[in-house]
C-alpha cells in the first residue's frame, strides 16, 4: 500500500532532498454535536511549491473510529489532485495510510491551506494522541522529485477526559438540585448543614451575644442602684426580686 500511494505520490527514479526550514504540516482536532471527531490536516507557510505528499496517522481505534475523508482546498489550487486513503494494522497501531499529488500537468501549491480531514466517530470519551509517521513531502525540481527536508509535522492530543469530568459535574449539580426541590436524599441534608455551617451560624451567634451583653449591663446597673439606695437610707435594705432578663435563651434564636 505504501508503495502504490508513492507510486502515485511521484514515479521518479532520481530522488533528491532540500531544505524547507519554516515549512510544517500540522493537525487540528475539534468535535462536532453528533458526537464525531474531525482531524484536519493543515500546510502551515510552505515557502517550496509542492506536488504531492504521503503520511501515515496512527490512532487508538478503541476510542475513535475511523468513518471517512473529505479533500481540502490546499492542492485543489494546482490542478486536479489523487487522492488515496486507506486503512491499515502493523506492530505500531492502527493507522490511516494517506497520499495526495498533483498531476505533471498541473501547477505546484504553496503557502497554507487544508489538505485534508479525517472524520471519526467517537467511542470512548478518552485522551488519544494523533501520530505522524513515515511522513514525506515532495517538491518537483527540473523534472525530478526533491523530498524537502526539516519539514515539522505537529500530532496532535485531543483531551476527552476535561469535558467529559464537566459534563458529570453538572450531572450531580442538577440531581442534587432536584433531590433539594423534592426534600428527598441526602443532598437536602447536605444543603442544611452547608446553609447552617456558612449562613445562619454566624448571625445565630451575633443576634445571641447581644441581648446577653443587654442583660448583663441591665444586672449590673441593678446593682449599682441598690447600693446608691443604701448609701442614702443606711438602712437595711431586703434582697430586691430578680429581675427578669429581656434576652432569648439558644433555642429560642
Amino acid at each position: 500500500m505504501r508503495k502504490t500511494i508513492l507510486a502515485f505520490l511521484i514515479s521518479l527514479a532520481l530522488i533528491q532532498t532540500v531544505n524547507a526550514e519554516s515549512d510544517g504540516i500540522y493537525m487540528k482536532t475539534y468535535e462536532v454535536d453528533d458526537g464525531e471527531l474531525i482531524v484536519e490536516i493543515k500546510a502551515l507557510d510552505m515557502t517550496i511549491p509542492v506536488i504531492g505528499m504521503a503520511f501515515d496517522l496512527y490512532y487508538d481505534p478503541y476510542i475513535i473510529e475511523y468513518e471517512s475523508y473529505e479533500e481540502g482546498e490546499f492542492f485543489e489550487r494546482g490542478g486536479e489532485p489523487i487522492y488515496m486513503v486507506a486503512e491499515d494494522v502493523d506492530e505500531k497501531g492502527r493507522k490511516i495510510i494517506s497520499g495526495v499529488t498533483l498531476r505533471r500537468i498541473d501547477s505546484q501549491v504553496d503557502d497554507m491551506g487544508l489538505i485534508m480531514s479525517f472524520h471519526f466517530k467517537i467511542l470512548k470519551r478518552e485522551n488519544i494522541m494523533l501520530k505522524f509517521d513515515d511522513a514525506v513531502i515532495s517538491s518537483l525540481e527540473e523534472g525530478a522529485r526533491v523530498d524537502l527536508t526539516n519539514i515539522e509535522w505537529t500530532n496532535a492530543n485531543m483531551n476527552f477526559a476535561t469535558e467529559e469530568i464537566s459534563e458529570e459535574v453538572a450531572k450531580t449539580q442538577v440531581e442534587d438540585y432536584k433531590q433539594i426541590e423534592t426534600g428527598t436524599g441526602s443532598a437536602i441534608e447536605n444543603a442544611k448543614s452547608t446553609l447552617y455551617t456558612d449562613v445562619f451560624m454566624p448571625e445565630a451567634i451575633a443576634a445571641g451575644l447581644l441581648p446577653i451583653a443587654i442583660g448583663v449591663c441591665y444586672i449590673l446597673w441593678q446593682i449599682y442602684k441598690r447600693k446608691k439606695h443604701e448609701e442614702k437610707t443606711d438602712i437595711g435594705v431586703s434582697e430586691p426580686e430578680k429581675e427578669k432578663s429581656d434576652y432569648r435563651t439558644w433555642t429560642e434564636i
